[in-house]
């Protein structure tokens, strides 16, 4: 016999609270049971392990092909990283009963910041229309200290692909600074670098993970078990939705000062100590040259890397410290550039910016003394166009031309500029605005029987003048107003209005 649904009701409520105490015993107190919000979608099912319906046919210079056009430089890591993608992603869509097993080629990526180690992995990344995150190594500890624990890069790559959990199982996650989880010695446990190091290894070779972090699988256990007594279905354990890590890129990146001191010593005790025996002093950077090069793993084992964790990032570049030549490049030539960028934002007010090459060459040598790569580029970009991307859409200037003069002194340029309207000022615009504000001031006092005209050099000086006011006439006639009414003032039924009185009313 069916119970009323009144009882099942209260039958239902009772278990929700009974399951709520459970969840905030287990978790702590931070949830709570709201049984009249909507019930959240069921997550997509994941695929079975092994690729199964996933193709891949790109070949490695078709994706090098399409890195050349957003990323300057760094051709040995555009190659690499390339021929990594595609022989990974192959190795994901092989047919999961093939007998030869390959193997995942991760890759490390050696080189300081801001060469665009980032920028290399997001690209390829969109190419393959692939979910990517990024994730900063220092801010993981290992499992059962304060900080951040290493599953927690794949609930992000669960949400960067929208809850599709096939897709996710196909991401690719970068790890930055990972040279900073180099293994440190003295007593005590290690918990920011062996630690994080070793809780890293089942995930990068690929293990069964819970697909959302515990906050997540509280609530969908909470759905599970409302729709359960609401089904009047048997009690049963809300089962968790897992993602393999089995066919997820990994890259890991950082700058690895030191390592060329560790490539060196190698080198020279192989050589019988005769490397660099009688050299002259050389750079930091030079000696970085010279030796990154040629980094084996045991290089990186040196550093702090344990064999295990090295051992299953089999692909190793290095990307080089950018030059301004470089990061003059970089201003123009990737597509969706930052000159092209800026571009498309003055063009939003009618403004068409314009940079010669003087000025983007000053742009990038001012960025490279920054010494922050190429993030350095947009920094002094945004100190260069700041007053202009301010000032400009509320005058009639429509072209900014930006020189070597307006990248050493902005402040001074914006003032030539606006201090130039028939220059830089839409003509037929600033002709209509004073048509549009002279005819009133004249019938103003016409009828009062006093005759105004303008002459050439007035229209000019009152045009510049024009130029730093809105198009809005509000401002441009309070001027006009104010200059013929103090020379009414004076009496007479004839007033001229020329440069020289502009001046002496409104200020020089």
């Amino acid at each position: 016999m069916n119970e009323p649904p009144d009882e099942m009701q209260r039958k239902i409520q009772e278990e929700v609270q009974q399951f709520s105490e459970h969840l905030s015993r287990k978790y702590g107190g931070v949830l709570s049971v709201i049984t009249q919000t909507p019930e959240p979608a069921a997550p997509p099912p994941a695929a079975p392990d092994g690729g199964r319906g996933f193709t891949f046919n790109k070949k490695p210079r078709e994706v090098y092909d399409y890195l050349n056009r957003h990323v300057i430089g760094q051709e040995e890591a555009k190659r690499t990283l390339a021929r990594a993608v595609c022989y990974h992603y192959k190795r994901v869509s092989a047919r999961p009963n093939e007998a030869v097993k390959v193997k995942k080629k991760n890759v490390c990526f050696i080189g300081p910041a801001g060469v665009g180690k980032t920028h290399l992995v997001e690209t390829v990344a969109r190419l393959l229309d692939v979910p990517f995150v990024k994730a900063d190594m220092t801010e993981f500890t290992s499992a059962g200290y304060v900080g951040r624990d290493v599953n927690s890069v794949v609930h992000e790559l669960v949400l960067a692909a929208d809850g599709d959990l096939d897709k996710a199982s196909k991401g690719i996650i970068y790890l930055d600074e990972v040279d900073k989880i180099a293994k440190k010695g003295g007593h005590g446990p290690d918990v920011g670098g062996e630690g994080v190091q070793q809780a890293l290894l089942k995930l990068v070779e690929g293990k069964e993970v819970d697909a959302y972090n515990q906050q997540q699988q509280a609530i969908i256990m909470i759905g599970q078990k409302v729709r359960q007594l609401q089904a009047g279905e048997p009690d049963g354990e809300p089962q968790m939705e897992k993602v393999s890590t089995r066919n997820v890129l990994f890259i890991v990146s950082g700058a690895f000062d030191g390592l060329e001191d560790i490539v060196e010593k190698r080198k020279r005790d192989r050589d019988g100590g005769q490397v660099g025996f009688g050299a002259k002093p050389v750079t930091k950077e030079e000696k970085r040259d010279r030796y990154l090069d040629d980094v084996r793993t045991e290089d990186l084992i040196e550093f702090g890397l344990i064999s295990q964790f090295i051992g299953r990032i089999p692909v190793l570049t290095r990307l080089r410290k950018l030059t301004v030549g470089d990061l003059r490049r970089i201003l123009t030539e990737p597509e969706n550039s930052l000159i092209d960028q800026y571009t498309r934002e003055f063009k939003s007010y009618g403004i068409d910016v314009t940079f010669d090459e003087d000025a983007l060459a000053a742009i990038a040598a001012r960025a490279y003394d920054k010494e922050m790569g190429a993030r350095a580029l947009e920094s002094v970009c945004e100190e260069v166009l700041s007053d202009f991307m301010y000032e400009l859409p509320s005058t009639l200037i429509t072209a900014a031309p930006i020189d070597r003069a307006a990248v050493d002194d902005p402040k001074k340029a914006l003032k030539t500029l606006l201090g130039n309207p028939e220059k830089y000022a839409d003509p037929d615009r600033l002709r209509t605005l004073h048509e549009q504000t002279e005819r009133p001031i004249k019938v103003k006092f016409a009828a009062n029987g006093v005759e105004v005209r303008f002459t050439d050099g007035a229209r000019k000086e009152l045009r510049r003048r024009a130029a730093a006011y809105n198009t809005d006439l509000s401002s441009l006639a309070s001027a006009y107003d104010l200059v013929v009414s103090k020379l009414a003032s004076d009496g007479g039924n004839k007033i001229v209005v020329t440069e020289k009185t502009v001046k002496a009313c409104l200020g020089a």
